[in-house]
């Protein structure tokens, strides 16, 4: 590709977004986005308006004031996959990024309806819902739940029958509003299904085509989740400041707040972490903040002292303070954990347990059984397949790092 002349370079159906003193770059068809210095955008801009690259180079070097290597940056765009051969526009398809996932983009309402929901009216309802609960939990503690609110009748394999589909059904409206609020903009997105310490299954929306858009249009998509649950905790706690003693309303409230808290865990790759990488102009936080954290305890190798000294000026100087951040945040999730999820899960593994260890003639055993697959079936299914993802990822990063040796011992 380095000898293209003064020829056409056919791109693909890429999109160039202007974000401060850089662009973004990338292919939405594949999910596939770079953060590049302006004159690149300047050069993807002239390449997809048709012009030669002699052509694109003059306006990046009047762009730059100095020399530009266009036909170098060509090079690289062909080796991200963006450069179009055989008159292909379209990417191969976006690349996994949860160990269970819907493989192509997905679309179905009208941009304009989907707007409705995400005007300056609906966030006006949004936020006031959101200070009216907090008003609330801070005015009435006695409304907080605890994890045994879960527990809404006395048989627990009733319980916990009525506690997944409602848990999944709220997690199914937050995911659902992230996916609306990318369709009010006229994108798509896509689904997969994750497994976070191990014990926690969580449900994911994709939003990668965000970055095509510029900055501010970014946070309502990011938002969007914690925004509808804000509306319905809030009117869940009116329900249950009118009518009191009512546990199915409690347990409404246990799975909001509990979902909510976990989105706020700025620590994790949640939606206000996604909100703090967009607010700061970061483009690769979570690995900067990881390499920094090698740095700190003296365990970073040299090439990875390389990547943490090459990472974007934004990322070196938010990880600087969000490293303290990553570090002590196991110790919020883990009480988390202790709150919310342990308590429920230690009440049905010895339900489950007592169950078992009754006759297979009886109708507790069945039951036991049948309740057993329908709570612990779809955790151990995710925890299997991110377990095969992970060792694959392993395999990968071993056989780069053979390939490397052999190729420095050349």
């Amino acid at each position: 590709m380095s000898d293209v002349g003064t020829t056409t370079v056919a791109l693909r159906d890429l999109t160039v977004t202007d974000d401060g003193e850089e662009c973004i770059i990338g292919d939405p068809s594949a999910g596939s986005y770079i953060n590049v210095p302006a004159v690149g955008g300047v050069v993807v801009r002239s390449l997809l308006a048709g012009r030669t690259v002699a052509e694109a180079t003059a306006e990046a070097e009047a762009f730059a004031g100095e020399a530009v290597d266009v036909a170098s940056f060509v090079d690289t765009l062909d080796e991200l996959g963006f450069v179009a051969h055989d008159g292909a526009s379209g990417g191969a398809g976006p690349a996994p990024t949860a160990p269970v996932q819907q493989r192509t983009w997905f679309a179905g309402v009208d941009a304009r309806v989907a707007r409705w929901f995400f005007g300056r009216t609906a966030w006006t309802v949004y936020a006031v819902a959101a200070l009216f609960a907090l008003i609330t939990l801070v005015a009435r503690p006695d409304l907080l739940p605890h994890s045994t609110d879960a527990i809404i009748v006395s048989d627990f394999g009733i319980s916990a029958l009525i506690v997944l589909p409602v848990g999944w059904s709220i997690t199914a409206l937050h995911e659902y509003w992230h996916w609306l609020a990318t369709r009010a903009l006229g994108l798509q997105s896509r689904f997969g299904i994750d497994v976070r310490y191990g014990v926690l299954l969580v449900f994911e929306t994709d939003l990668t085509q965000i970055w095509s858009v510029a900055r501010r249009r970014r946070y309502g998509p990011q938002l969007a989740g914690m925004a509808v649950q804000s509306v319905l905790l809030a009117g869940t706690l009116l329900a249950e400041v009118l009518w009191r003693d009512a546990p199915f309303l409690r347990l409404l409230v246990l799975l909001n707040l509990s979902t909510l808290m976990w989105q706020a865990m700025v620590f994790l790759r949640s939606d206000l972490y996604a909100v703090l990488v967009t607010a700061t102009g970061c483009t690769n936080l979570w690995e900067t903040t990881q390499l920094r954290a090698k740095a700190m305890f003296r365990l970073i190798s040299s090439s990875e002292q390389r990547a943490l000294d090459d990472a974007s000026p934004a990322d070196r100087r938010v990880s600087r303070w969000f490293v303290h951040v990553w570090l002590i945040g196991p110790v919020f999730a883990a009480g988390y954990l202790v709150w919310y999820l342990l308590p429920w899960v230690g009440e049905a593994a010895a339900w489950t347990a007592a169950g078992l260890a009754t006759s297979p003639a009886t109708g507790r055993f069945w039951w036991t059984a049948a309740s057993a697959v329908a709570l612990f079936g779809p955790l151990v299914l995710t925890a299997v397949v991110a377990a095969k993802a992970g060792v694959r990822a392993l395999r990968t990063r071993k056989g780069a790092g053979h390939a490397a040796t052999a190729q420095r011992a050349a």
